[in-house]
Formats: C-alpha cells, structure tokens, sequence
C-alpha cells in the first residue's frame, strides 16, 4: 500500500538535492520552489515536480515516475548575451542520475537520516534531458525563459 508521506517526502529530498547541487554549480544563482514566493530579481531556477505516477512491480516494490521541470527566467541583457544559456546549463549540470529519497519533514512520521529509497534519471527515448527555449514571452516584457526537464524513477520496497 503506498504510504502516504512518500510524495511529500519524494518532493522534500528532490527540492533539496536541486538545491544543492545548484549551489555547487553555482552559488550565486536563485533557486526557487513552485508555489514559494519569488524574489524581486527576474534571474532564477524554478523547481517544478509532476507525479509521482504510481505502479505496484511486486507485492513489496513500488514504482513511481516524475517529471522534474525547472523553469529558467533571465532578464535580457545587452551587455550579456548569453546569459540565460549560461544559467540553462546551470539547470542542466544539477540533474543527478541517483536522488536519495529521505523521510524529510518534523513530524514524528519523519526522520532524515533515514533513506527509503531511490529516484533514478530515466532515458526519455534517446535522451536524458528535454530543454526548450521559447526566447522572450511578450515584446513588454524584457527577459527569457527557458525549460529543461528530466523524468526519474522512484523504488520504494516495503520493508
């Protein structure tokens, strides 16, 4: 039976291992979660999450899909042209192949330290990753937006 915390633990241990590894990539860049409050600044990463689409493999493995999509939002520079490029292969470098899944949270279902299980980097066809740029959105808004998706594999057994 699928426990009720694995989503919100799913979304927990993604947020957090994208934001890591952004501020490995790249300190100074903005990451920010869907539905958090933006900053002022129009130069950020936003995490947004689909799924998990559950299926039951064997009586005690479950098997999830997600789709991870980062949104990525630059300000058009003239003195920098490349800029959301630079910023979009930000998004791109900080999709892991392996994501632990942690029990995050505070309440007294939770504990971090322990791992439940896995979302893996799943091939889509021939490709690991999908990154679209759709340029500038509307002539009165001076800035670009790109995405760049993945789609992982969450293995959760039962114990």
């Amino acid at each position: 039976m699928i426990n009720k915390h694995w989503n919100r633990w799913i979304f927990a241990s993604v947020s957090k291992a994208f934001k890591l590894r952004l501020t490995i990539v790249d300190p100074a860049q903005i990451f920010v979660v869907e539905g958090q409050k933006k900053k002022v600044d129009n130069n950020y990463i936003e995490l947004r999450m689909n799924g998990p689409d559950w299926y039951m493999s064997s009586p005690k493995l479950y098997l999830g899909d997600v789709i991870i999509n980062l949104l990525v939002r630059s300000d058009l520079d003239e003195k920098d042209f490349h800029k959301i490029f630079k910023m979009v292969g930000n998004a791109e470098a900080i999709f892991d192949p392996c994501i632990p899944i942690k029990k995050y949270g505070n309440g007294p279902d939770d504990n971090e330290s322990i791992i439940i299980g896995y979302m893996t980097l799943q091939r889509n066809g021939e490709k690991d990753l999908e990154t679209q740029h759709y340029g500038q959105i509307a002539p009165e808004l001076p800035m670009s937006e790109s995405t760049v998706q993945g789609m992982y594999r969450a293995e959760i057994a039962l114990t």
